[in-house]
């Protein structure tokens, strides 16, 4: 904050009436580094009047600009004239600070330099800048850490050492004091709430899992008193006082009991609710929102949450600088407490311009101005607001939240629901109903190289390569290009998809492949197949996509058990298993249509909406092979409380030989199991069996046939999953799961009788530009004897 902005910017304001056009920008006060480091960061142009609004509004960017780059802080501003009458010369006055060079330590003995440099920020590539309050900042963040650390009574003082122009040292005397360990803690003055129920709202415990003793943390003790006075204030004691209490050393002075000192005060409702001041909407819509009413316990936290849902009201209307005082008035005698809402309106504004902007954050998190890579237009296309419209936040946040979905930009960390890290400004226009919005992006990694090693639970370990980008060009394209060898599976692939067909609601996409799998999990045969795909979609409304797809793949059964004796498929008496384990390449040439309404909240971890899918393929032009294929997806997402997501999958599969074909091909059949499917069960391992024969020896060598159980797939199946999801952060999801399904040898043979069900828990952890990593590991609770399990399972990408 540029305290003495006012004066500075009255440079310009006050000055000759007479027309002053910006001619040059100097910066002066620079003394060690380079003057293009503040210049690169001045937006203001040179041919601006000095006596526009819109050139004020510029400059007041520029000086806070300049004060986040942490080694300046703006002095002043002045106008010189130099040379020409017309043209004057903005100099920027600036002051530098010195860079910390090094950082002296007394007194430490439990923790060394290299830690304490850790903890301040002072490591390599991490510089630090001798501003005020520098100092006493340090200085909290050491007292902090070793009160984390169990030393409650660390004294820390910082002071300068050699300081020049270019640079500094500091020096930290810190007294460590004793490491202290909790033996009990309690409360004082209670009376409404019992210490059990207490103890519930803290991390202050002496002990965790009930063995190990804990160290007493200060700062986690503060905490615990605002969680305990939220408590209260949830219950309605509105002048609840929470503080340390008394504190005493036992166990030789090496432990400690430490008690919170409580004073309730009285427990209000809500009486009646005053409003004024509102004009646009009535009474009644101003209390909807307010799901506290008269009678009620006051919960203090909720009716805060409670004003931003009217705020809101207001805010979606373009009331956007709408401010609602609150005021609650307590009666000690009658425990009522009153609430008085006043409400300054202020102009109903309108979208004017929305001005995209790059930006980067640099080491010490100040933030300058880049050029985007991404084109306008793919943003642009993402705006729910156009120029002259009622600034309507809710089509703001609606434009943000797409935005995210994109993934081509940086979210804040840890925050759920995502944000983007620097997002949309406001920007009023001054002496007008209208606004600009400044929109600023910092763009995320979105193309990578990938060459090294993976492993999956189903198909081994494998060495692979891939090329990647989903933003190619900065055009929104998406393409991969990859290679994968491994124990069990080999491929090639490259695949490419436009969303945004010559920037219209067209879309088109485009694959080649090559897959060579051998036998794996209840697949009792290997299989090879060569294709690509060419799609054509549209974009019907914000939530309906449809497509069409075409496919033509060759595959050839390879890997097949030698010891399998198989007669003539074209034989009379041939069986199932004859006509479908043949290793003879077939060619399927087919034609899908899709349809997908999706209304999710976000695409990576969403926590509202659904998402359907129908896909009817027709195979038959041309080719081998002639089947109608049906499919049916259902997912749908409910969110429960903040970070806990329900997440519900149902899927249905069915398949029609016609014409020449009998039966639905080998590699076109369904086979259900694996992470992506029933977990607890192997890729395959729930099919339909036959009995077929092989050839064994017995125990003297001699060949015998002896009957066996074959896996040859079905013509419909369905299954179903059931998750909790829990995100603890950006990286790590927890789950539990319920699996469900079955496969069918025909179509019509549809039997809720032998469903498989399996339950189990697992771990999302999201690695390096959203690449997700599943660790499942499922236990089957109803199965069949021929049935193959696996309970732990390991995969890469979302499975819904």
């Amino acid at each position: 904050m540029i305290k003495s902005l006012p004066w500075i910017l009255s440079f310009v304001l006050l000055g000759d009436a007479s027309a002053q056009i910006i001619g040059e920008i100097q910066v002066e006060g620079v003394r060690v580094s380079d003057r293009a480091d503040v210049l690169k960061v001045i937006r203001t142009p040179v041919g601006a009047s000095l006596r526009s609004a819109a050139t004020q509004r510029s400059i007041s960017d520029d000086l806070r600009r300049i004060s986040e780059l942490e080694r300046f802080d703006p002095l002043s501003l002045k106008v010189e004239q130099r040379g020409s009458e017309t043209l004057k010369t903005l100099v920027f006055i600036v002051r530098e600070h010195p860079v910390v060079t090094d950082i002296e330590y007394t007194g430490n003995t439990k923790y060394k330099e290299k830690r304490l440099n850790t903890e301040l920020g002072f490591e390599e590539g991490q510089n630090l800048f001798l501003r005020p309050g520098l100092i006493d900042k340090l200085e909290q963040k050491l007292e902090t850490f070793y009160n984390t650390k169990g030393f409650s009574n660390v004294v820390v003082e910082g002071r300068e050492g050699q300081v020049s122009d270019a640079s500094a040292t500091l020096v930290f005397a810190i007294e460590e004091g004793r490491k202290l360990k909790l033996q009990a803690v309690g409360f004082e003055g209670n009376v409404h709430f019992t210490d059990e129920e207490l103890a519930e709202q803290v991390k202050t415990k002496p002990k965790f899992l009930k063995v190990f003793r804990k160290k007493f943390d200060v700062d986690q003790f503060k905490k615990d008193q605002e969680a305990l006075s939220l408590h209260y204030q949830r219950h309605g004691f509105l002048e609840a006082k929470i503080a340390e209490g008394s504190r005493k050393l036992v166990a030789d002075d090496k432990r400690l009991d430490v008690n919170f000192q409580i004073e309730e005060g009285p427990q209000y409702k809500l009486g009646k609710i005053v409003i004024e001041g509102a004009t646009t909407f009535s009474r009644s819509d101003l209390v909807y929102p307010i799901t506290v009413q008269p009678g009620d316990v006051l919960n203090r936290p909720q009716l805060i949450g409670d004003l931003q849902e009217v705020r809101s009201l207001y805010w979606n209307q373009g009331y956007r600088r709408v401010d609602i005082e609150p005021e609650i008035i307590p009666d000690r005698e009658t425990g009522i407490a009153d609430l008085h809402l006043r409400v300054a309106e202020g102009p109903r504004m309108r979208l004017r311009n929305i001005r995209i902007q790059g930006v980067a954050a640099a080491a010490d998190q100040s933030v300058f101005e880049v050029p985007l890579e991404t084109r306008d237009y793919v943003i642009e296309r993402e705006f729910e607001l156009k120029k002259g419209e009622v600034l309507d936040w809710s089509k703001v946040e609606e434009t943000e939240r797409k935005l995210v979905n994109l993934q081509y930009f940086e979210t804040e960390e840890n925050v759920f629901p995502p944000r983007l890290k620097h997002g949309f400004q406001l920007d009023p226009i001054p002496g007008t109903p209208e606004a600009d919005l400044l929109l600023q992006l910092e763009e995320t990694n979105t193309g990578f190289i990938q060459l090294g090693g993976g492993f999956s639970s189903d198909f081994g370990a494998s060495l692979n390569f891939e090329f990647k980008d989903r933003n190619a060009l900065g055009r929104g394209w998406s393409y991969s290009i990859g290679a994968d060898v491994g124990s069990k599976r080999s491929s090639v692939n490259f695949s490419f998809y436009n969303p945004h067909l010559n920037n219209t609601d067209y879309s088109n996409r485009y694959s080649l492949y090559y897959r060579n799998t051998e036998r794996v999990g209840g697949r009792e045969f290997g299989e090879e197949r060569i294709g690509g795909t060419v799609g054509f979609g549209k974009r019907l409304t914000k939530e309906l996509n449809a497509e069409v797809v075409y496919r033509l793949e060759r595959v050839e059964l390879e890997d097949l058990d030698e010891d399998l004796i198989l007669h003539d498929p074209d034989d009379r008496n041939a069986t199932l298993v004859d006509q479908l384990y043949s290793e003879d390449s077939t060619i399927t040439s087919s034609l899908a249509f899709n349809l997908v309404r999706d209304t999710r909240d976000f695409v990576l971890f969403p926590t509202k909406g659904v998402r359907d899918a129908v896909q009817i393929e027709g195979a038959g032009i041309g080719g081998d092979n002639k089947f109608v294929g049906l499919t049916g997806t259902a997912d749908r997402y409910l969110k429960l409380r903040e970070k806990l997501v329900f997440a519900a999958r149902g899927h249905y599969s069915v398949a029609f030989p016609f014409g020449d074909t009998e039966r639905i091909p080998l590699h076109e059949r369904y086979f259900l199991g694996g992470s992506n499917t029933v977990r607890g069960f192997r890729v395959g391992g729930i099919s339909p069996v036959k009995i077929a024969q092989r050839r064994v020896n017995d125990i003297d060598g001699n060949e015998i046939f002896v009957d066996d159980e074959i896996r040859v797939g079905g013509e419909s199946q369905w299954y179903s999953n059931l998750e909790l999801r829990y995100r603890w952060n950006d990286t790590v999801q927890s789950v539990g799961f319920l699996d469900a399904g079955n496969v069918f040898e025909e179509a019509g043979d549809l039997d809720l009788a032998e469903t498989r069900v399996a339950v189990g828990s697992g771990l999302r952890l999201n690695l390096f530009s959203n690449a997700l990593v599943r660790l499942d590991l499922g236990f089957p609770v109803a199965k069949e004897d021929e049935d193959k399990k696996q309970s732990f399972q390991f995969n890469f990408g979302a499975n819904f």
